[in-house]
């Protein structure tokens, strides 16, 4: 689903207009699902490595939250470090990569090289962006700066929250979470704003990106060839 398609308004029109309507307590449960629907409109498989990591980085927080051993704590910090990362080489960085256009396997829609497989239903959407991001949250909980949390599908919400997974910011937890789960009353100043500096952003993305992305393609395909 590209942030700049009518789809994508129409899907986050629909979606703030369900957040409002809802109560309070269930609307970052609709975050949930709003990002479930983003993810896999743009990868089919995708969800279900996030579903992997974010898992992972979960049972791995709370472990080196609740013991004192400083050799457990660092072994759980590895462990899920070492998947996370692990996961974004191998699909992102291996498996995705260009070596692979010559491996043609039978697939649903006939003969597909494994890139192609790789890149269109496994690599879910934002990796890198929410990979770095679970770090971050690992390694507050391991410093000491916060604790664990002990909801495993607020932790879902952090590694796949829509609205950044494509551009970002990568975010901590500590400042992120507040703003998730926190009541959010309906102004019109905020939505007006917000409004702006979305027209904003599809302008420097669409008469700006896009255009000088058509020179920068043909300066690194050249540079390939």
């Amino acid at each position: 689903m590209d942030i700049t398609s009518l789809g994508f308004i129409i899907f986050l029109l629909g979606g703030g207009l369900v957040y409002y309507c809802i109560p309070v307590k269930s609307r970052w449960k609709l975050l949930v699902l709003l990002s479930f629907i983003f993810v896999l409109s743009a990868s089919l498989f995708g969800i279900a490595f996030i579903l992997i990591t974010s898992g992972v980085v979960y049972i791995c927080a709370r472990k080196i939250s609740t013991t004192n051993n400083d050799g457990q704590k660092r072994k759980y910090l590895l462990y899920a470090i070492i998947l996370s990362v692990s996961i974004l080489i191998i699909l992102k960085y291996i498996f995705g990569m260009s070596c692979f256009t010559q491996w043609r396997i039978d697939w649903f829609d006939g003969s597909a090289s494994v890139q192609y497989i790789v890149r269109k239903y496994m690599i879910p959407i934002g990796m890198s962006y929410y990979t770095l991001q679970v770090i971050s949250y690992l390694l507050d909980v391991y410093w000491g700066r916060m604790e664990a949390e002990q909801n495993y599908f607020k932790i879902l919400l952090f590694t796949c929250y829509f609205p950044q997974l494509v551009q970002g910011p990568i975010s901590k937890y500590s400042e992120l979470a507040p703003e998730l789960f926190k009541e959010h009353k309906f102004e019109w100043k905020n939505i007006k704003y917000g409004v702006q500096l979305m027209l904003w952003g599809f302008f420097k993305k669409m008469f700006i990106a896009d255009r000088i992305g058509v020179y920068v393609n043909e300066i690194f395909h050249e540079g390939i060839e």
